[in-house]
């Protein structure tokens, strides 16, 4: 059995955060995909593997969106762990020194803070938000 993350982009506008993908017409949010990275999983969370450099645990924000809150309840707090958030400046930070690092030590976390950056900027593609008002709220299952 496997671990997964379970992603949201936030975006903060006028002092509230909004769920990138929230359908207002269901009122659910969805998730974004990020394949299976034990490595990626290891530096954001210290999950399935122990590194030396993994991110301290936050948990959730206490200024969540709504759809991503939501969505948490109703399918994973009883079941979700390693909850945490990260912004999207701190991860163009971590490329650039996973970029630095030999490639047999960073790699997969390189490609997977990547992977990330890209949907970032598939989901901004019209609004522009800046670095600092977003973020991805993240947790795992087992």
């Amino acid at each position: 059995m496997g671990c997964d993350i379970h992603c949201f982009v936030e975006h903060k506008i006028d002092n509230s955060w909004y769920c990138n993908n929230y359908s207002s017409e269901n009122g659910i949010a969805s998730e974004i995909f990020i394949p299976r990275n034990y490595d990626l999983f290891g530096f954001l969370a210290g999950v399935r593997k122990e590194r030396y450099d993994s991110l301290p645990l936050l948990g959730l924000p206490s200024d969540i969106a709504d759809g991503t809150h939501d969505f948490y309840k109703k399918y994973w707090a009883d079941d979700a762990h390693s909850e945490s958030f990260i912004y999207l400046n701190e991860i163009k930070q971590y490329i650039m020194e996973f970029a630095l690092i030999p490639e047999k030590e960073g790699h997969y976390v390189l490609n997977g803070l990547n992977h990330i950056l890209n949907l970032f900027n598939i989901s901004d593609k019209n609004n522009h938000h800046s670095p600092e008002n977003s973020r991805i709220i993240f947790w795992f299952d087992n």
